[in-house]
């Protein structure tokens, strides 16, 4: 699977995860860590083509910026868009992404 600490550090690259004194933040660390462990499992098994990958990857950092919220439903990722500038019957539109 993936590194921990590859895992742990792009996570901090991110901002997904940081310490404030002895106090750490990782509000969505666990959902990332689903997402990626989830792509990993595909790629292992060729499941799913880098392009793919590469938007999944996309959507996470858009996900830890609060961009958009990404939830699981099944075995089915879902997004929704968070964008404020959007005009209001589109703003919590929702998507899936599915291999």
């Amino acid at each position: 699977m993936i590194d921990k600490n590859t895992l742990m550090q792009w996570l901090r690259e991110e901002g997904a995860l940081y310490q404030d004194d002895n106090i750490y933040h990782a509000e969505k660390v666990f959902f990332a860590n689903s997402v990626i462990q989830w792509c990993a499992k595909r790629k292992m098994s060729k499941n799913i083509s880098n392009e793919e990958l590469e938007k999944y990857f996309n959507c996470l950092r858009l996900f830890l910026k609060n961009k958009l919220d990404l939830y699981w439903d099944d075995d089915i990722i879902n997004i929704r868009v968070l964008n404020e500038e959007r005009s209001p019957e589109k703003k919590n539109e929702s998507n899936s992404m599915e291999t």
